[in-house]
C-alpha cells in the first residue's frame, strides 16, 4: 500500500469497535456540540457491516500533510495545516481508488469499499489497533517518526484478516503539553476533548454566531487549530523537517488584514467560489465572516472595526459584531 504512496499501512479485522462505550458516554455527555451527525451515525460505528455487507477486515493508510502538497487559499491566515491546500477528500481518494483496483486484480471475488473521512468510521482505532499509531491526550493518532500530522483513510474488505491487532503503545507518559497549551482547556485527561470549547470546532463545524465565552480565546485562528499538535514533543521533527518549506503560522499584520477585509466585503458566491476545491469550502459564507469577526476581536484588530461596523444590522452576525465591537471599545 506504501507503493501508492501512503505512509503506512496496517490490515485489521472488523468488529464493533471497543471504544464504542467511551463514545457512547462522550456523546451522553453533549462534548460532541452540535455536531447531530455523530449522533446519527452511531448505527454505522457500531456495526461497520452497514457500510459493506459481509466486511470483515479493513486496510487502514496513513498520509502526511505537513507540508500541504499545495498552496492555501489565504496564505496570510492562520489555517489548520489540514486545510491549507486542495481538498484532501478528493486527492486521497483517487489513491484509495488506484489501491481498490490493485486488490480487485488480486482478489477478484472480493467486495471493497473506500474511504477518505467520508463515512462513519472510527478511524482512529482502527488505526491503532492495526498498529500505526497510539491516541494522544491531543485525542490524535500519534506515531512516533511521523507524529501526527496525518490524514487516515481506510478499505473496507470481505477478506478475512488472519492478523492479530499489534496494540501501538501509548508513548505519551506523563506528558501534557497539548493539555496545558489549550487556550479554552478543550482537553483534560479524564473525558478528552470537549467539542464546544475547541477551536476548530468553533472555526469548522459550529453552526452558532452568537457570542460566546471562548472566542476571545481563539488566538488568531481563522479556520482551524493546531495548538495541541504543535507542542507535541513527538512532532518536533515533522515541524522541524517542514519549516524550510512552509511558514507555519503567519503573521505579516498587513496581509491578514487585507484577507480579512476581502472576505467581509466578499458576496456568498464569491466567497464560495474563493474556497472552491478546497476544505474551507466546508464552511458557510456567514461563518467564514464571523472567523473574521473572532480574527478581529482575538488579536483586537481596531483598525478593521469599520468593517464589523457594517454587519450590525446583519440578520445572523448582528449581535456578534455588536460584541465585537464593545470588547474593542468602539462608541458606534
Amino acid at each position: 500500500m506504501t507503493s501508492f504512496g501512503f505512509s503506512q499501512a496496517g490490515w485489521v479485522a472488523l468488529r464493533t469497535p471497543i471504544s464504542m462505550p467511551y463514545y457512547e458516554k462522550w456523546i451522553e455527555q453533549n462534548r460532541h456540540g452540535n455536531m447531530d451527525y455523530m449522533v446519527r451515525h452511531m448505527p454505522e460505528k457500531r456495526e461497520p457491516q452497514r457500510l459493506l455487507k459481509s466486511a470483515q477486515s479493513a486496510f487502514v493508510l496513513t498520509h502526511p500533510y505537513y507540508p500541504h502538497p499545495s498552496p492555501s487559499a489565504l496564505p496570510n491566515l492562520k489555517i489548520a495545516k489540514y486545510a491549507r491546500g486542495a481538498d484532501y477528500h478528493h486527492w486521497i481518494s483517487s489513491k484509495v481508488e488506484t489501491a481498490i483496483q490493485e486488490l480487485k486484480k488480486g482478489f477478484p471475488n472480493e467486495d471493497f469499499a473506500g474511504f477518505v473521512d467520508s463515512k462513519p468510521v472510527l478511524e482512529r482505532e482502527l488505526a491503532h489497533r492495526a498498529g500505526l499509531g497510539w491516541i494522544g491526550k491531543n485525542t490524535c493518532l500519534i506515531d512516533q517518526k511521523l507524529g501526527s500530522y496525518n490524514f487516515i483513510a481506510e478499505i473496507y474488505s470481505t477478506l478475512k484478516c488472519p492478523i492479530p491487532d499489534v496494540m501501538h503503545p501509548d508513548r505519551c507518559g506523563t506528558c501534557t503539553r497539548c493539555i496545558d497549551a489549550c487556550p479554552t482547556k478543550a482537553l483534560d485527561t479524564e473525558n478528552g476533548l470537549d467539542s464546544r470549547k475547541c477551536i476548530s470546532y468553533l472555526t469548522i463545524e459550529d453552526r452558532e454566531f452568537s457570542p460566546n465565552q471562548w472566542i476571545k480565546e481563539t488566538q488568531g485562528w481563522y479556520f482551524g487549530c493546531d495548538i495541541c499538535q504543535d507542542v507535541c514533543p513527538w512532532n518536533q521533527k515533522p515541524i522541524q523537517k517542514s519549516s524550510s518549506l512552509e511558514n507555519p503560522v503567519p503573521n505579516e499584520t498587513e496581509n491578514n488584514n487585507q484577507a480579512l477585509k476581502k472576505i467581509l466585503s466578499s458576496s456568498n458566491s464569491q466567497l464560495r467560489e474563493m474556497f472552491k476545491g478546497t476544505p474551507l469550502l466546508r464552511a458557510a459564507p456567514n461563518a467564514h465572516r464571523r472567523n473574521s469577526l473572532y480574527v478581529i476581536l482575538s488579536e483586537q484588530r481596531r483598525e478593521l472595526l469599520p468593517y464589523v461596523e457594517k454587519l450590525l444590522c446583519h440578520d445572523k452576525l448582528g449581535e456578534l459584531a455588536r460584541y465585537v465591537m464593545d470588547q474593542l471599545g468602539s462608541k458606534t
